[in-house]
């Protein structure tokens, strides 16, 4: 997943602890730098009902390092594509 917000599981883990997925994020929280959204993997919990965030080690783990960062290359690439899209003057 890319993210440019913080909500849903991102928030409640950046304010039990200061970080998103692992990747340490300086206050105030909310709306990201534009330029700057970032990649914050996740599996499914064992029963299956919610998302879990990893950091980007486990997801490494989980599909190999070479596939993880081309699917980080791509989940930011298309964040990037759909936010000009929707907001042409950012």
């Amino acid at each position: 997943m890319a993210r440019g917000y913080l909500a849903g599981s991102g928030w409640k883990e950046y304010q039990a602890s200061g970080t998103v997925s692992g990747i340490p994020l300086p206050p105030p929280a909310g709306r990201l730098a534009p330029a700057q959204p970032m990649f914050t993997p996740s599996t499914k919990s064992q029963d299956g009902a919610h998302d879990e965030n990893i950091d980007f080690a486990a997801a490494e783990k989980l599909v190999g390092a070479e596939d993880a960062a081309e699917l980080r290359r791509l989940t930011l690439a298309i964040y990037q594509r759909a936010q000009a899209h929707a907001n042409p003057a950012a």
